[in-house]
């Protein structure tokens, strides 16, 4: 059964409440990973893990709100001026189609938003770092499995990003089938604010002991601090670019890639809502064409 969550934000005049739920097992398991976030060391800090608990609507709050505002202005003039510079040089500065790459080669992939995380309830949230699903987005993402039913037997691959709702959503919308998963930090969000910061791998494998089995990729490879760092990420597009080529150069035909709304958008031109999903068909990573 669902627990229903009330997390109160008080400002000077007046204060309000924004309610989101998510199921006991996931309470409880975050309260184990977290603690209790009323005991916060400073309330200008990101706050780490469930909101569950009174958190004053701080400085920090408003803050994370007008930095990622302000990251994405800096990212689209990055990608204008990536534009201008293919406009005048006719080619792209960052990426070129590999010599092994024909343009037969033919690969279709799915890209899948997560379901609802809790700093998609509100903007406050996103000063939550990594946060899991609500209930609601564990929903979006069985429900995404039926509408991915006719065609669950042609995938060959699921991609997924290490942030936890990613993952969580890889696992509810294939549960059941025997398709391998690859974690891959080039799926990782934009960084925007604390909530596009990440778990460490060490604390992923605790919270998520499914990514350690046989049937995950990549969990070698992943270091142990996987996020960005730095106040903006400069190589965003770069990484877009990679991301692309890594997908193109796989062996499978048919996968599945599940990720994040703003590192999407990069690649599909929109913003998919929730478990929102777009099929593309590549002939080269430089040209797709969505249906």
């Amino acid at each position: 059964t669902p627990k229903s969550i009330s997390l109160t934000m008080p400002r000077v005049a007046p204060s309000f409440t924004v309610t989101t739920s998510t199921s006991k097992a996931t309470v409880a398991n975050l309260l184990k990973r977290y603690g209790d976030n009323a005991h916060a060391p400073c309330v200008n800090c990101a706050v780490v893990g469930l909101p569950s608990q009174k958190i004053s609507c701080s400085r920090h709050a408003v803050l994370c709100v007008l930095a990622q505002w302000m990251r994405e202005v800096v990212y689209i003039s990055i990608g204008l001026g990536r534009k201008l510079t293919i406009c005048c040089r006719k080619r792209d500065p960052v990426y070129s189609i590999p010599k092994s790459v024909t343009s037969s080669s033919v690969k279709r992939v799915c890209f899948i938003r997560h379901g609802q995380g809790m700093h998609n309830t509100s903007m406050l949230g996103w000063e939550l770092i990594d946060p899991p699903l609500t209930s609601k987005g564990e929903d979006q993402a069985k429900a995404l499995q039926e509408r991915l039913m006719p065609d669950r037997d042609a995938f060959e691959l699921v991609m997924t990003s290490p942030l936890t709702r990613a993952i969580q959503t890889a696992l509810f919308a294939f549960d059941g089938t025997s398709v391998p998963f690859l974690i891959t930090p080039l799926l990782r969000e934009r960084l925007g604010a604390p909530c596009d910061k990440g778990t460490t791998k060490s604390e992923l494998i605790k919270t998520i002991p499914q990514i350690k089995t046989n049937k995950w990729i990549g969990l070698d490879e992943l270091p142990e601090v996987w996020w960005c760092t730095q106040s903006v990420e400069m190589d965003l597009l770069s990484r877009v670019e990679k991301l692309k080529h890594f997908i193109f150069t796989r062996p499978e035909k048919v996968i599945a890639v599940v990720g994040h709304g703003g590192l999407f958008s990069r690649i599909v031109g929109k913003h998919l809502s929730n478990c929102g999903h777009v099929w593309v068909e590549w002939k080269s990573p430089t040209s797709s064409d969505i249906f």
